[in-house]
């Protein structure tokens, strides 16, 4: 996509359903996020919690408790 088509379509997706013009997309403001994907083993996540809270995470139905 280009960045016309990715704004328009971004408008489009938050509900806007006038005509998108040259002049409404200048006065657009914009933010972007960015994130970061990070993986590891639940053992390593369970132990940064504990270290983290004091406490392991709660798990299965302990966790709706």
């Amino acid at each position: 996509w280009t960045k016309i088509q990715t704004i328009d379509s971004l408008m489009h997706k938050a509900g806007y359903n006038g005509a998108i013009t040259e002049s409404l997309r200048k006065r657009v403001r914009l933010t972007r996020y960015q994130s970061t994907l990070f993986t590891m083993h639940f053992s390593d996540y369970a132990s940064y919690v504990k270290r983290i809270r004091g406490q392991a995470p709660a798990v299965g139905s302990k966790a709706l408790r």
